[in-house]
């Protein structure tokens, strides 16, 4: 994803949450205002630090909700592995 003048803002009421196995709290937010496979979209996710690796050993950056996949129709292709 290619995203440009990220700045975190806080949230509120900072919260828990379960991933990964892990209670995370979350206190953070960004806009962003990107491209997705070359398509516009705007997703509000919060910020959590270290998220771990995919199955390749790579880091995952970000982590899309349910709620933003809908918003922005993202459909996943798990037989090809795309977006």
């Amino acid at each position: 994803m290619e995203t440009t003048g990220i700045k975190p803002a806080p949230v509120k009421r900072p919260f828990k949450v379960g991933l990964g196995g892990e209670e995370r709290s979350l206190k953070e937010y960004v806009n962003i205002d990107g491209l997705l496979q070359k398509k516009a979209i705007i997703i509000h996710p919060f910020v959590v630090n270290d998220l771990g690796t995919n199955e390749k050993g790579k880091p995952i950056e970000i982590l899309f909700g349910i709620m933003d996949m809908e918003a922005w129709f993202v459909d996943l292709d798990f037989r090809r592995k795309k977006i």
